[in-house]
């Protein structure tokens, strides 16, 4: 037995354009989706935690060790600025230079020191902040530099 077809016809050649044009719409739709998830947003702001420890043989230092970053897998120094308010007067940073450069100062009696015990120009949980001379309710703020967001804040006690 032998089965004839008749009628064999084929998709017309304009629906064929507009199927392989609609393929390859929704094929880069998917493509910009997955690729744009991956990228991430760089419109938020890191979170740093921090805990601070007075020495006890010298009354008004404090150490400051970073507990953990999230919100970022990589914080570059460059990216981050430090604001110290002492006694009513207010100085900022970046830290990049603060690493580099001498430490920060107000006055005569406050300074603040930032070490990069690994000298990877990354802010991470192996870095300190010394603090000579740092009094109760001194305010230490860490701030992302790409969003302006604030990304920790400290108070002396």
């Amino acid at each position: 037995m032998k089965i004839v077809w008749r009628d064999e016809e084929g998709v017309s050649p304009v629906i064929a354009v507009i199927l392989m044009v609609a393929i390859t719409v929704v094929l880069a739709a998917v493509l910009y989706v997955m690729v744009s998830g991956m990228l991430g947003s760089t419109n938020t702001t890191p979170t740093v935690s921090m805990n601070w420890i007075e020495d006890e043989n010298n009354v008004g230092n404090y150490t400051g060790n970073i507990v953990r970053i999230s919100g970022t897998k990589v914080l570059r120094v460059e990216d981050v600025t430090v604001t110290v308010n002492h006694d009513g007067n207010t100085q900022s940073t970046s830290l990049d230079i603060l690493k580099g450069a001498p430490k920060l100062t107000i006055g005569t009696d406050f300074s603040l020191d930032y070490i990069d015990l690994n000298d990877d120009q990354k802010l991470g949980a192996e870095d300190n902040f010394v603090v000579v001379g740092g009094d109760d309710g001194d305010i230490i703020r860490l701030v992302y530099i790409p969003t302006g967001g604030q990304m920790g804040m400290a108070i002396l006690k």
